[in-house]
Parts: structure tokens; sequence; C-alpha cells
């Protein structure tokens, strides 16, 4: 066994080889780098949108006040749902 390996060391590779590896290595070389190009995007944007959530949070002073129901079919509460209309029994 250990020959043969010596044999497939000393053996020399078709310089074809090369010109098939050449694109794969270097799509391999563009798709990291995009990766990295899009990791920092993510982290751009990340960052962008915890400023401006800051920023509207610090703009807004006053608390949030919930608006009132559209349809007179549902109640303003919440909670009013869920609320027993009468005794149980």
């Amino acid at each position: 066994m250990e020959e043969r390996v010596r044999i497939l060391n000393t053996a020399e590779l078709p310089s074809q080889l090369d010109t098939i590896d050449q694109p794969i290595l270097d799509r391999l070389a563009a798709r990291r780098q995009e990766a990295a190009l899009t990791r920092r995007l993510v982290l751009v944007a990340a960052f962008a949108s915890l400023g401006g959530g800051i920023l509207a949070s610090t703009a807004m002073p006053e608390p949030a006040i919930a608006a009132s129901s559209l349809s007179p079919l549902v109640p303003d509460g919440p909670l009013a749902c869920c609320a027993p209309a009468g005794p149980r029994g």
C-alpha cells in the first residue's frame, strides 16, 4: 500500500486539472467575498435600525395612547371580549 501511495506522489498531474480547478477556486473566493460583504451590510442595517428606534423613542417623549375602536361592535378594552357577560352559576 505504501508503495502505491509513493507512486501516486511521484506521478505528474495532467496540466488540464489546473484549468478545471482555477475557475472553481475563483468562484469560491468570490462567494466568500460576497458572504463577507453581506454580513457587513446586515450589520450596518441592524445598527441603522437600532439607531432609528432610539431616535424615534427620544423624539416622542409622550406615552403612546391606543386609538379607539373603529367598529361599534368591537369593545374598547382589549380584554373586554374575555370578561364574563354575567354571573356563572
